[in-house]
């Protein structure tokens, strides 16, 4: 397992190593227009993700209600979001090679901010996190509820588990030069 430039190489896998990776979105689209000029962003996505040979990315900003799947050519994205009828914000999801389906488990959707997904590679399991945390400017409400939320998601997290935790996180990371 190594890093490069913000891409995590797992080489233990079965068929070949896989790379995770993060990417803030700023809308994850999944309708075309009406006129059907439009495609949705997923299916651009899905091809750019395809052509840097990405085979798991953790994304934020997807700006979607509710939370679903939609399979495009080479991948399938899964997110989570605030619920119906609410306003579109924030929003976390996570794009899977179709050749991986198999060895996932279906994400779990903590909440508009958090969700996780469990990847069966051999000897052991991998638990992905995808996050996008509150914004500087942000209550103090909410930062609490999202890391005490994240604190209890990272307590669930089987011992065994090689655990990735990517996301947005704001600008969170202090020093006591910042205090």
């Amino acid at each position: 397992m190594y890093w490069e430039t913000g891409t995590l190489w797992l080489s233990s896998c079965d068929r070949f190593p896989f790379c995770i990776n993060c990417w803030n979105i700023g809308h994850l689209r999944i309708q075309t227009d009406e006129d059907g000029t439009t495609p949705r962003k997923t299916s651009s996505i899905d091809l750019e993700l395809n052509r840097l040979s990405i085979d798991i990315a953790t994304l934020s900003e997807t700006w979607l209600t509710g939370s679903g799947s939609i399979r495009e050519k080479h991948y399938t994205f899964f997110w989570s979001g605030h619920p119906e009828g609410e306003r579109m914000r924030h929003g976390v999801g996570i794009a899977v090679r179709n050749c991986l389906m198999t060895c996932i488990e279906h994400p779990r959707n903590l909440s508009p901010r958090l969700m996780s997904m469990r990847v069966r590679i051999p000897q052991r399991c991998l638990t992905l996190l995808s996050a996008y945390a509150p914004e500087r400017m942000a209550c103090s409400k909410e930062k609490d509820e999202f890391y005490q939320l994240l604190n209890e998601s990272l307590s669930t997290i089987s011992k065994g588990d090689y655990l990735v935790l990517a996301g947005d996180f704001n600008d969170g990371v202090k020093s006591e030069y910042d205090q």
